[in-house]
């Protein structure tokens, strides 16, 4: 996949289709994630950014690499680099109007403030990629992320709440995905 994808660039650089570039670029460091390679994978992702700054594209294709690489940061265990890159995404995706980025944001912004402790401040990211993902109706996302919030209060020690909203998030679940709920 890789290897394919690399001779798509090759080609790319020889239209001098940024475009094609960048999306060859994303899908190349997507792979090197997913192996675990995550230096080759910010630094596949860095080019796509700087390929989007240098051409002045603020769209989804920028906002992508920057979610992207803050998930390479996040596997390596980097979590200031992790936060820097997802504020880069979240930024750009306000711009460029794209929800799934702007939901991931908000989600991995949760996510990593409740790892440092942050509570109220986690709790109100993943209300605004709840808000979102309400909004896109994809309500396995929703029982997903309620499922995040019943473990951020468990978390804070709000047993009570943890367990209402692990109902509702197993009674979601249940509902639109009967069959992914086991």
């Amino acid at each position: 996949y890789i290897k394919k994808n690399e001779e798509a660039l090759t080609f790319s650089k020889l239209s001098l289709d940024a475009d094609l570039q960048r999306e060859t670029l994303i899908n190349i460091g997507y792979a090197y994630n997913s192996t675990g390679e995550y230096d080759k994978a910010i630094s596949t992702y860095n080019k796509s950014i700087n390929i989007s700054l240098r051409n002045n594209r603020r769209d989804s294709h920028l906002a992508t690499s920057y979610i992207n690489t803050a998930f390479a940061f996040l596997y390596k265990g980097h979590l200031d680099s992790t936060i820097y890159y997802v504020d880069q995404a979240q930024n750009t995706a306000e711009i460029a109007k794209d929800t799934i980025v702007l939901i991931e944001s908000h989600n991995q912004l949760g996510i990593l403030n409740k790892r440092k402790g942050n509570y109220q401040k986690a709790l109100s990211h993943f209300e605004k990629s709840l808000q979102l993902y309400e909004l896109l109706k994809d309500y396995k996302k929703v029982a997903a992320l309620w499922a995040n919030i019943g473990s951020l209060y468990s978390d804070w020690k709000k047993y009570d709440k943890a367990l209402t909203i692990f109902r509702k998030s197993t009674r979601l679940a249940y509902q639109y995905s009967p069959n992914d709920a086991d």
